[in-house]
């Protein structure tokens, strides 16, 4: 036990000196371990040196997380390393930095005015999840939904919140256009839970759809107020990108991982727009008279 004390010591992100401030409070609390002492006289310098070296590590802002998966609970256990994290095409999601999709598909999503004057789009969700003892992971999203195609009887999904109702929406899967019929399954979900070994195949499409005939009346005289329609603003790719960003404000998507021991933890998506040119974000081989500029979704964690 005591060296698991000095290796988690070890192991903190201190300074030099702040390491070494604590090393020593400690050897303090082990050479006073058998003290000579009267009876009925108490002994209190252990415990302020013990307090002392939390101290220091919590004003160091340390991972306390660390010091338990090394020493162990209070009954000896090691403590369990549960974690997650979101990527894109093996990129992490972090609350600062941007992560693009390098799939040309992805880069090429869709919008469209209806008769009506509303809109419909659809645009790839690439997010996987990488970490530690996950058992199953749920998405969820308030604004819109997710359009899962796949082929039948082979869907990743093992449980969720469908869609009362299907979406009059562009489609996107993975099935071989030149056939005459489509074969594969399509299901629209508010939330759907995967289990964290099979997240994904290379047969199944994962979109995240929305048409303003599920909109609020508020939020559609909004999108009207945004000006002329998507068709006119292909020429505009900063107007294009007032609209994109619109669509994909406030949609509340999350991710929420259940471990081996029954635990939970969340992380929110944030999607936003960037103009960037293709060859910046794909890895596919872009022919340089196809290498434009285009509004392209990125993701990061809130």
């Amino acid at each position: 036990m005591e060296n698991n004390y000095k290796n988690a010591l070890n192991k903190i992100k201190l300074s030099e000196s702040e390491k070494d401030k604590a090393k020593a409070l400690f050897y303090e609390v082990k050479d006073e371990r058998k003290p000579k002492r009267k009876v009925g006289q108490r002994l209190f310098k252990p415990v302020v040196a013990i307090a002392a070296s939390v101290a220091i590590i919590l004003t160091a802002n340390t991972v306390i997380p660390m010091l338990k998966n090394s020493v162990g609970d209070t009954f000896g256990n090691i403590v369990s390393d549960n974690y997650f994290s979101l990527t894109v095409c093996a990129k992490e999601l972090t609350k600062t930095g941007k992560v693009f999709s390098d799939k040309y598909q992805s880069a090429s999503d869709i919008a469209w005015d209806t008769e009506d004057g509303g809109v419909v789009f659809a645009f790839d969700f690439p997010i996987e999840c990488k970490g530690k003892n996950i058992d199953t992971i749920t998405y969820k999203i308030k604004e819109g939904a997710f359009m899962i195609s796949n082929p039948k009887g082979e869907s990743v999904v093992i449980d969720g919140e469908k869609m009362k109702h299907n979406l009059i929406l562009p489609e996107h899967s993975k099935e071989d256009l030149r056939k005459d019929i489509f074969t594969y399954e399509l299901d629209y979900y508010k939330s759907f839970t995967v289990k964290y070994n099979n997240q994904l195949s290379d047969e199944t499409c994962i979109d995240v759809v929305g048409t303003s005939d599920i909109w609020s009346k508020e939020k559609l005289s909004q999108y009207k107020k945004l000006g002329s329609s998507i068709y006119s603003m292909r020429g505009s790719l900063k107007k294009e990108k007032e609209v994109w960003d619109f669509l994909t404000k406030d949609q509340g998507i999350s991710c929420t991982v259940t471990y081996k021991d029954g635990s939970t933890e969340t992380k929110n998506i944030v999607i936003s727009n960037e103009i960037v040119r293709l060859s910046e974000v794909c890895n596919d081989n872009i022919p340089k008279e196809k290498d434009c500029e285009t509004v392209a979704r990125c993701f990061q964690i809130q």
